[in-house]
């Protein structure tokens, strides 16, 4: 009797079913897939026991990225899987493999991280952008717009509220715009003549034509796109409105292209010419974060996870990259299966900074040629005192030396 009844609760075990299960089965085994396609070339006995822990590390990471328990299982894993796979470096110190210098920001002040691996905390600033040539950096919290130098120096000090999204204009820094609320506001490079363009903007930074005096895109809440004259506030273009929510805008380093990036896709536009030209980029949502990178070649897309089965396509997050240069041709993916977030250039666009804040990690991608990532762990401890205080932003790369 007592067998059968054990029979019988073994068969009712089986048919349980953890929630979301197939759909962790899928975003593993499309991990699995990539990990095999991208396997290095055959190495020598004593490597090949940690290039076996490729694949058996992306199951789990693919498993666990959407478990109720993940969070500990990751723990375990991380202590686990030491060293990482072959085709992912690990650093010893904070440090960036490409000239330049980063900027990062939390709720306890900014930071500079440079290419050699120094960090120095530059204040109580919660976001930062770098001037063209890194002489200064404009930097906010939220009762103030500032400028200041490298060493954190004050330059000049403006009082208002809700300063987000300061950015100057390229090349010369001659002007500062950022967004007050949603309020799109400038001033010049030197603190003075602070006035409103425009208001009703979208929560998105606005972008500097390069090439042409003062002209600033942005975006309004409906999704339109907007080129404004800075100084005069006479509108130069104007684009009908788009679906999703406006994610990124941002021009070639000619003037003569604007991309703009929503939750729904991507479009690219040539203003000057007649007919402007309005094209659709072959990207679809959902997607939650975008950049260009600064040669104006390629587009990074932080695409996010759909249940299996929606039109959309994507059943796991995805970092693709885009070539502007064939924009017909379908961003390709180089990351799948974790959420990364934040996608940050370097300056001479051969490298791509990535979050992955569940992690405490960055990942960096080099965008062409082999393949290649550097994972950089536990990056919010070597920041020192403030730096776990929240999640890290990261707030531009610049200026290579």
């Amino acid at each position: 009797m007592r067998r059968r009844h054990d029979a019988t609760v073994r068969r009712a075990l089986a048919g349980v079913r953890a929630p979301d299960e197939s759909g962790a089965q899928d975003r593993a085994w499309a991990m699995v897939r990539a990990a095999y396609a991208d396997r290095p070339a055959p190495a020598p006995a004593r490597a090949r026991r940690r290039i076996i822990l490729a694949p058996i590390a992306a199951v789990l990471i693919g498993a666990i990225a959407f478990s109720p328990a993940g969070a500990a299982v990751k723990r375990a894993i991380n202590r686990a899987l030491s060293p990482p796979p072959q085709h992912i470096s690990r650093a010893a110190a904070l440090s960036l493999p490409a000239p330049g210098k980063l900027l990062l920001s939390n709720a306890q002040g900014t930071w500079v991280v440079s290419s050699r691996g120094s960090v120095k905390r530059l204040g109580a600033w919660t976001e930062a952008n770098w001037s063209p040539r890194g002489k200064y950096l404009a930097v906010a919290s939220p009762g103030a717009l500032a400028a200041i130098n490298p060493r954190g120096a004050l330059a000049w000090r403006l009082s208002e509220r809700g300063v987000s999204d300061p950015r100057w204009y390229t090349p010369s820094g001659y002007r500062v715009a950022y967004r007050s609320g949603t309020d799109l506001r400038e001033v010049t490079g030197s603190g003075l003549g602070d006035h409103l363009l425009v208001t009703g903007v979208a929560a998105i930074a606005p972008a500097w034509r390069p090439g042409h005096d003062f002209q600033l895109a942005y975006a309004t809440r409906r999704g339109a796109v907007v080129v404004r004259q800075g100084d005069t506030g006479v509108t130069v273009w104007r684009s009908g409105p788009h679906p999703g929510r406006p994610l990124a805008l941002s021009w070639s380093p000619t003037g003569t292209q604007l991309v703009l990036v929503t939750s729904a896709g991507a479009w690219l536009y040539r203003p000057d010419q007649a007919p402007p030209l309005h094209l659709r980029l072959p990207v679809r949502g959902p997607v939650l974060d975008a950049t260009a990178s600064p040669d104006g070649r390629w587009l990074a897309l932080v695409r996010g996870a759909t249940a299996p089965g929606h039109p959309g396509g994507a059943t796991a997050p995805q970092l693709q990259i885009a070539d502007l240069t064939a924009p017909a041709r379908p961003a390709r993916t180089v990351l799948s299966g974790i959420q990364v977030s934040q996608p940050t250039w370097a300056p001479d666009s051969r490298w791509l900074l990535v979050t992955w804040s569940a992690a405490d990690q960055w990942w960096f991608v080099r965008a062409s040629g082999r393949a290649r990532i550097i994972a950089e762990s536990r990056v919010a401890a070597k920041l020192g005192p403030g730096g776990r205080a929240g999640p890290l932003r990261l707030d531009g790369w610049c200026c290579p030396q």
